[in-house]
């Protein structure tokens, strides 16, 4: 009730951004959660305004180039890969998002038929993805799409190896931002 009231007073938009954001960051919920009941109420309404935000949001420029959203088959919440998708199609960016538990065999085909500019995910520090089999993948189906896999706010360094970008979440989001017009 708290978050109703909220958008009766803000835009969707604002509450996003100055409230629901900042408060995922501190309680660590963008990426992992600890399956404690309080927190599934908190992530369903969550989950609830993002794609309502996501759904308020303008109609992409489809002379963007595309970008895919995915998380591998693995524990993580999809809340960071939500906030992603509304920050992403909020500055007119063409965004296809494929949702949580997607394996690299689920990727080719989409890879094939829409070729995106970019391919984003993030990983939580103790998950072992193949990133090689998706490079390998990448490269065999649309070389000119590169993988940016955005980490937890405690990775501050940049690393680039052949196709695929890692940087902080909010760099990666900031990058794929400014390199799709």
């Amino acid at each position: 009730w708290v978050l109703d009231e909220l958008l009766m007073t803000w835009p969707i938009d604002i509450l996003i951004e100055k409230i629901i954001y900042p408060f995922l960051k501190l309680t660590k919920l963008l990426w992992i959660g600890h399956k404690l009941s309080e927190e599934h109420l908190v992530v369903t309404a969550t989950r609830k305004k993002l794609i309502l935000a996501i759904e308020s949001s303008k109609a992409c420029d489809l002379n963007t180039r595309v970008v895919i959203l995915f998380l591998p088959d693995s524990n993580q919440l999809d809340l960071g890969l939500l906030y992603s998708n509304f920050y992403l199609k909020s500055n007119g960016i063409h965004v296809i998002y494929l949702g949580n538990d997607v394996s690299v065999q689920n990727l080719k085909s989409i890879i094939y038929s829409s070729s995106p500019a970019f391919i984003f995910t993030y990983l939580h520090p103790h998950y072992h993805f193949g990133v090689d089999k998706l490079s390998e993948c990448i490269n065999t189906y649309s070389p000119e799409t590169k993988l940016v896999i955005g980490s937890y706010s405690g990775c501050s360094a940049l690393y680039s190896q052949k196709n695929v970008l890692h940087l902080p979440f909010n760099a990666a989001l900031e990058f794929l931002r400014d390199n799709t017009c």
